[in-house]
């Protein structure tokens, strides 16, 4: 059970021989031989992360806004950037993120569970690391799934708030080919382990609706070559298409030269792996704590993708959205007199 962080990636292919991965923690994985397997669909309320004890504990958890690697004005110039390489047909789709980040003082063990408990999460996870970092992810996204010699993945593109209208995002066209081509590249990703005319989209887009966000998701699965492995099919397919755009090469160029810093484990993957089968999310929806004087330092990221009739406002409040059960999570402890600029 483990992760593999976003800039892994560019050791996967020649193509991106000139990226030099930043430095830390790029994966890690644990051998757990007698996992406690759960299905939260069928068992809602039961969380396996320790509990708050009493309203001391609750006191002393605080969380102080930290600002963001790109406020909204230099968001808004990166995507006309993107916008640009577009219209230049550089490519036609690139997944542009920001991180944001909170210092938290106190036990983390509340704030896992609140996470966890707003979020939902179809792929809920808590992985302690070593040197006292910590990720938690709330995703909702799958990357992979492999069942003997079937894989699976279902991408996700298109967002709204919960409380918004399905249909609105259903019929906009935007958002329809923003998944329409991510499924484009994903098909040909599946198709490079796959038998020969064995890669079927099973659902071009439906609507999924999640804790704080509606979403349209797809599914394609390809049936495998007898003798590709795990490390086949990662090559091949990761980082996941949705978090890179299209063609994904050009893309990640685009997202190398643009984005502020190292995604890190955020749009990186989390799972498991056993003898044959395994199953990996997409890690959106992704808190990652490192240790610092006084508590943890939290990096949250977010960002949507990027398709020639976007608009910067609109996608910074997409971005905006996608980071609310973060907000819902936080509130109780957020100290609301700190400098978010500072």
């Amino acid at each position: 059970i483990g992760f593999l962080g976003y800039e892994l990636g560019t050791t996967l292919d020649p193509a991106f021989a000139q990226f030099a991965p930043p430095p830390g923690l790029q994966a890690a994985f644990a051998w757990c031989p007698e996992p406690k397997l759960e299905d939260r669909l069928q068992n809602t309320s039961d969380f396996d992360t320790p509990k708050q004890h009493g309203d001391s504990e609750h006191a002393r958890l605080q969380a102080e806004n930290r600002g963001s690697d790109l406020g909204a004005e230099d968001w808004r110039e990166r995507v006309n950037a993107v916008l640009q390489a577009i219209g230049q047909g550089d490519c036609y789709q690139v997944n542009l993120t920001r991180r944001e980040y909170r210092a938290i003082t106190g036990p983390l063990a509340p704030l896992v569970r609140a996470l966890l408990e707003t979020g939902q999460p179809r792929h809920g996870a808590d992985l302690p690391l070593p040197g006292g970092r910590r990720i938690v992810s709330v995703s909702p996204e799958s990357f992979l799934i492999r069942r003997g010699n079937q894989l699976l993945t279902r991408p996700i593109k298109g967002t709204r708030p919960g409380d918004g209208d399905p249909d609105e995002l259903l019929n906009s066209v935007k958002d329809a080919a923003e998944l329409h081509m991510i499924v484009d590249l994903l098909r040909n990703d599946l198709g490079r382990v796959a038998v020969p005319g064995k890669v079927r989209v099973r659902e071009p887009r439906v609507i999924e609706r999640h804790a704080t966000v509606l979403q349209t998701v797809a599914e394609v699965e390809a049936t495998l070559r007898p003798e590709v492995g795990f490390e086949d099919i990662m090559a091949a397919t990761f980082p996941c298409g949705s978090v890179t755009g299209a063609p994904k090469i050009m893309a990640m160029h685009q997202i190398n030269q643009l984005e502020a810093s190292p995604r890190g484990p955020y749009c990186g993957a989390i799972g498991w792996l056993g003898n044959e089968d395994f199953e990996f999310s997409v890690a959106i929806r992704t808190a990652f704590f490192e240790p610092e004087a006084n508590g943890h330092r939290l990096t949250w990221g977010t960002g949507g993708g990027i398709v020639a009739d976007s608009d910067p406002d609109e996608e910074w409040h997409e971005t905006q959205t996608k980071h609310r059960v973060l907000d819902l999570a936080l509130d109780p402890w957020m100290d609301q007199t700190a400098n978010p600029n500072r």
